[in-house]
């Protein structure tokens, strides 16, 4: 929703300005005058000098083949988890040493496909292999553009930006009237949240409640006594505290994971609390398995 207002309130405020344009250039001609502020908005706009016969052009950002994008390349040859599909449809499961082994396999055959996207002068940003076969890359919108040409790409996939939100979300999920209606709370059940982190120093979740904890906490390892707790049974940092989707430094883009998962946002908190917290008006006894 959010972008969606975003796009409409734009085509509003252009056209909103073509009008005020339109009915400055037609003075003398009976039309309105400006108002203060219309006329402050136009003054905002300088014109720009064209060569005779030359026609201005403006280019959405989205179609710069100049800019810089990350994207997910799919490549040729199934999974570990495919694989560990596959066997149990035959009847047989593969231990954790086995899928360790298929897991270098699968890596091994991606090292063509990785060196010639290095030769493209596109970054590999990590490469996967248990939940499907691929890279993650950043470059140039032009030179992932023909990574889909290399031998063993199946599909390029450009990464998408999506941004927290909490507006609503109780009315949308419609917890009240399952609460209420079907009387299902959800206690004794485990849940799991990826989200942002945990604060799993809050009292409500289980810890201490004292902010020096949080605030002494090293967010890259687990201290002694602090983690796991009664409420938060578990959790693991996919990414790690440096990571930034919406930086533009390569380097912040790059997970680093770490076995603590405190939160680094607020958000994860925010909808844990909601979910299992042990304040009043939240649901009691629910136990929790946070994820950062």
């Amino acid at each position: 929703m959010r972008r969606r207002v975003g796009v409409f309130g734009v085509i509003a405020v252009l056209g909103a300005v073509g009008t005020g344009l339109g009915t400055s250039g037609a003075s003398g001609t009976g039309a309105a005058p400006l108002s203060e502020s219309s006329a402050r908005a136009v003054a905002r706009f300088e014109r720009l000098p064209l060569e005779r016969g030359q026609k201005p052009r403006i280019t959405p950002g989205y179609l710069r083949r100049d800019r810089t994008v990350t994207a997910t390349l799919l490549l040729a040859g199934p999974s570990v988890a495919e694989q560990v599909a596959g066997e149990r449809e035959l009847g047989r499961d593969l231990s954790k040493a086995q899928r360790a082994v298929r897991r270098t396999s699968v890596a091994r055959g991606q090292s063509a496909v990785v060196d010639a996207v290095r030769a493209s002068g596109v970054q590999v940003l990590h490469t996967m292999q248990d939940a499907v076969n691929g890279l993650v890359v950043i470059g140039k919108a032009s030179a992932i553009e023909r990574l889909s040409s290399v031998p063993g790409v199946l599909a390029v996939e450009p990464s998408r930006r999506l941004t927290r939100n909490n507006s609503n979300s109780n009315a949308f999920t419609g917890v009240a009237s399952v609460w209420e209606d079907l009387g299902f709370t959800g206690i004794g059940q485990t849940i799991a949240v990826i989200d942002t982190g945990v604060d799993y120093f809050h009292a409500g979740l289980g810890g201490s409640g004292l902010t020096t904890d949080f605030e002494n906490n090293d967010p890259t390892a687990v201290e002694p006594g602090t983690f796991p707790t009664a409420k938060v049974v578990g959790g693991y940092d996919f990414v790690g505290d440096t990571y930034d989707a919406e930086s533009n430094v390569i380097d912040n883009l790059i997970p680093r994971p770490d076995a603590d998962p405190v939160d680094c946002g607020g958000h994860g908190s925010h909808v844990a609390a909601t979910a299992a917290g042990s304040e009043p008006a939240c649901v009691q006894g629910v136990r929790l398995r946070g994820q950062g």
